[in-house]
């Protein structure tokens, strides 16, 4: 393919993405309430040709065909073909309020894109018009899937149950990462990110007035040492060179600071470096609570809920993405990107992971932190992207379809 890395396509299709992104950062709408989000990446993807579906209410998908399966007239359904590529992001903002000044801020108070999502649909749209710019020389299938809810109870796992993506498939999921410059990229192989088990702990006691405990049971204060003790003892049940974390996100309980409360209620997260340990950990927990609140005369329930699984990476296609970059890096007279290898796994979380149970794939972080500046992180009020970075993002794809492409034998190690 002449112009392998389609400088002027790639031009374009930034100035566009940007303008995009700008637009869907102005308007964050939170999960499975992504309505304007959703109908906008309609409405873009059809403008470069694309047909849209929308598997769960605010989720969008759009596959564009290898030019010899058109001509075949073989439109092959999800799960047959076995040379495609899908590309994944997020739609879904959260309810923080935005403290950035950009000229695009948050039209929506109490509401903003602190996660990057904005960043990643404009990427992965950029990237789309690219490719349908060059459609016609792609012997693979492309397919988009623009996500819902990423940030609550995880889409991304009805998604995979739906059966938008299958075993054939190549996946490719990307996160923004302030602490990386723009201009630069994360990968890592194996585990990316760990796994997680939420819970929620009741404790019953008994009311009674503030000067009299001895006729109460006092559940505030039980849950005061539930707290203390699961972070002092059940952490001295694990291997310590074994990654886990628990946190205790809330605390509730009483009803006016002269009475001994009767109920009290926590709620926190468990991360480790696998599932399993997860339910370890709250079974450790479960016991704690139980043993504590009765020392206090009090009862306690707790009630797990289902986190996501660990996020690990396919050491090949991380491998291919690696290559398909420098191969960008040594052809072309555009900026070089730079690439990060990333040591440490994280303890947060990311529904991608079950699109990597399904099929192989990677999820790399896309540098959006701002050179020689001390950059706030995700899910702060004044967490702001380099828009420099989305031209990288729209690059990175582009290069690996393309090396794709032109080496299958990927797909053939399923």
């Amino acid at each position: 393919m002449s112009d392998i890395y389609l400088k002027n396509e790639i031009e374009e299709a930034n100035k566009w993405a940007v303008d995009i992104y700008r637009k869907i950062h102005m308007y964050p709408e939170t999960g499975n309430e992504e309505y304007r989000t959703a109908a906008l990446v309609e409405a873009q993807l059809a403008e470069i040709g694309l047909v849209c579906q929308r598997p769960l209410l605010t989720s969008v998908t759009a596959e564009q065909h290898a030019a010899e399966n058109i001509k075949a007239e073989k439109m092959v359904s999800a799960g047959k073909n076995k040379n495609r590529l899908v590309m994944r992001c997020e739609l879904d903002a959260i309810d923080i309020k935005e403290e950035t000044g950009l000229h695009h801020a948050s039209c929506r108070e109490g509401f903003m894109h602190a996660c990057g999502h904005d960043v990643h649909i404009a990427v992965i749209l950029g990237t789309a018009r690219v490719l349908s710019k060059i459609k016609n020389k792609l012997s693979i299938d492309i397919k988009y899937i623009f996500q819902q809810d990423e940030e609550g109870n995880g889409k991304g796992k009805d998604i995979v149950a739906l059966g938008e993506i299958c075993e054939n498939d190549i996946v490719l999921g990307l996160h923004v990462r302030p602490s990386l410059a723009s201009g630069s990229i994360g990968i890592k192989k194996g585990i990316m990110n760990g796994a997680s088990l939420m819970f929620d702990i009741k404790i019953d006691g008994k009311t009674s007035h503030g000067a009299m405990p001895h006729l109460g049971r006092d559940a505030v204060a039980a849950a005061s040492a539930i707290v203390y003790t699961v972070y002092a003892s059940v952490c001295r049940r694990i291997d310590p060179v074994r990654a886990h974390l628990v946190s205790f996100g809330s605390i509730k309980g009483g009803i006016r600071r002269n009475v001994i409360g009767g109920s009290a209620e926590l709620s926190g997260i468990i991360r480790a470096e696998n599932t399993e340990m997860c339910k370890f950990i709250g079974v450790e927990i479960e016991k704690a609570a139980k043993n504590i609140a009765e020392i206090y005369g009090c009862s306690a329930q707790a009630i797990f809920t289902e986190g996501y699984p660990p996020l690990i990476n396919d050491a090949g296609v991380t491998e291919m993405l690696r290559d398909a970059v420098n191969d960008y890096n040594k052809k072309s007279i555009m900026d070089e990107i730079k690439i990060t290898e990333v040591e440490d796994f994280s303890l947060t979380v990311d529904d991608f992971a079950y699109y990597l149970e399904k099929a192989r794939g990677t999820y790399f972080y896309l540098g959006s932190g701002f050179p020689g500046k001390e950059n706030s992180d995700i899910h702060t009020s004044t967490f702001c992207a380099d828009e420099s970075c989305i031209k990288v993002g729209i690059t990175a794809l582009t290069a690996a379809v393309l090396k794709i492409n032109k080496d299958k034998s990927i797909f053939s190690k399923i």
